[in-house]
C-alpha cells in the first residue's frame, strides 16, 4: 500500500507500508512517521493505492502528541469531544 500526495508540491510525501498475504480478512493497522510538515513534505491532498489487495473500511488517523486516540467518528471526522493535549496545534 503507498500512501502518497495528490497535489503537485515543492516536497511530496510518499510512504510505503507493507500487507502480508497472512494478513488477509483480518484488521491491519500501521504505524508510521510521516516525518515533519514543511521539513520532509509539505501539506496536501493523500491517495491511497494497493497492488493485489483490496481494502475497506479504512481509518487514517494523525497520532496526538499524547499518544492516545482521537475519539472515533464516521466520515471525514475531526474528534472535538477530547480535551487537546500540550503540542497539539488547533486549526479552523
Amino acid at each position: 500500500m503507498v500512501l502518497r500526495s495528490v497535489d503537485e508540491v515543492a516536497k511530496p510525501l510518499e510512504q510505503r507500508l507493507e500487507i502480508a498475504p497472512g494478513e488477509a480478512n483480518q484488521r491491519v493497522q500501521r504505524d508510521f512517521m510521516t516525518g515533519y510538515e514543511g521539513y520532509t513534505y509539505n501539506r496536501s491532498h493523500l491517495r491511497m493505492e494497493v497492488d493485489g489487495a483490496e481494502i475497506s473500511r479504512i481509518l487514517l488517523e494523525k497520532t496526538r502528541p499524547s499518544g492516545q486516540a482521537s475519539a472515533y467518528g464516521e466520515g471525514s471526522y475531526i474528534d472535538a469531544t477530547t480535551p487537546a493535549s500540550p503540542g497539539e496545534l488547533l486549526e479552523r
